[in-house]
This record gives structure tokens, sequence and C-alpha cells, in this order.
């Protein structure tokens, strides 16, 4: 199974700042990294860069550092809490942390017999000719003391044969306590306490998820006879 992480920040944002030389002047990455960056965009409304390590994109109203390996999970960490450190009067509103899986299914049975696990087919099929399931979206309340919810997304993997994704979105929103979007210090304190426990938590939830799938020998199609 294939990972990648993310982070992803709302708030109101310079795009313009973020681009590789600032985390380097910064210390933040290597010089050598920050040279080696792949820029696709830097602009006053949107910048996009890849470096080794991570992919960066940020608009207006949206930050978001993906790493696409388990191994670069504690620097997608400091990375952005450093960021937001030297940053720290960037308005912020709602922040999630977000683990995606890829899984690579056997044969075109496994696969759809997936889909089938996730959403059965008995009553699509009388309404629907040959069902299948493109996307699910669950969400949870969270049982923690943060405000929020955790939602699971699994659905097919575009331009991949036999493959899915599971997204595992754990959503922190603002404290009612706290003026909203005053600065980061709030979203800081959220990755400081929870970031190994959502992460922890995505790989439960789709462990979980899996081997209640593997578990299951009968799938329901929507083939069957009354």
């Amino acid at each position: 199974m294939a990972e990648e992480f993310a982070i992803v920040l709302i708030g109101d944002f310079n795009p313009k700042i973020y681009q590789p030389s600032w985390f380097a002047n910064q210390r933040l990455v290597r010089q050598s990294e920050a040279d080696a960056a792949e820029v696709e965009l830097i602009h006053s409304d949107f910048t996009s860069f890849s470096t080794e390590c991570f992919v960066l994109q940020v608009a207006r109203e949206r930050f978001s550092m993906t790493v696409r390996s388990s191994a670069f999970k504690q620097q997608l960490h400091d990375l952005v809490v450093g960021t937001f450190n030297l940053l720290l009067h960037t308005p912020l509103t709602q922040m999630g942390i977000n683990a995606t899986t890829r899984l690579q299914f056997r044969n075109d049975t496994d696969w759809h017999a997936f889909g089938h696990f996730l959403v059965p087919k008995s009553q699509w099929a009388p309404i629907l000719h040959r069902p299948g399931t493109r996307a699910v979206t669950v969400e949870g309340v969270r049982d923690d003391k943060w405000p929020g919810h955790v939602a699971v997304i699994a659905e097919p993997l575009r331009g991949a044969i036999n493959e899915a994704l599971i997204r595992v979105n754990d959503h922190y929103d603002e404290s009612g306590e706290k003026k909203k979007g005053q600065d980061s210090s709030y979203f800081l304190e959220v990755l400081s306490q929870c970031y190994d426990a959502s992460l922890s938590r995505a790989r439960v939830i789709v462990d979980g998820l899996v081997e209640k799938y593997l578990q299951q020998g009968v799938f329901d199609d929507g083939t069957a006879d009354d």
C-alpha cells in the first residue's frame, strides 16, 4: 500500500511569499533543495512547486503541503510548523491532516468486490443499470476535545487499473473560544498535540476497512435472486 500525507490550511495567504528561495533563506530547507525545486508557478494569486521532499500549493485562501512517502511524515510536520512560526500572524480558520492510502487489487473482480463491499447494490439494481461505486464519503464525529470531524473518502484511482484510494481527512475547525482567524497559534497547538495521533487514527481506519473487506466472502453486486 502506497501512502501520501498532507496538511491543508484554510485562511488568508500571500502566495508569492511561499517560494523555494524563501524556504532556503529561512533555513527550512537546504539551499541545494531549493535550487533543485521544480517551479510550476509563482504568482500573487497562486504558487506551486515541488522538491524531493514535498509538493506545495498556495492560493489566497488555501495552503497545501504534501509528501508522497511515509519517510517524510515528520518533515511535513516540521516544515508546516516552522513556516507558520515564522508567519505567525497569518489568519487561519481550518486545518486538515490528511492521509491517503493507495490500494492495488489482484484483478478486476476483487476491485469491483471492494466497491460492492462499500456500497451493496441490491437497493440500486432496480433503479440503475449495472450500478457501480464511483466514490463514497463517510463522516464521523470527533472523539476528542477538538472541534471538527473525521471524513473517510474511498474512490477509484483515475487512470489506473484495479486501484483505489482511501483518503482520511482529519478536519479541525477553529475553537469557539478564539477570535476567528486571529493568527496561526491555535492550529500550531493542534499540530503539536494531534499530528501523530491523527496519522495513527488514519492507519487504524484504513487497516480496519481493509480487514473487514478481506473477511467478507460474498459481495452484494445486485444480481442475487430475491
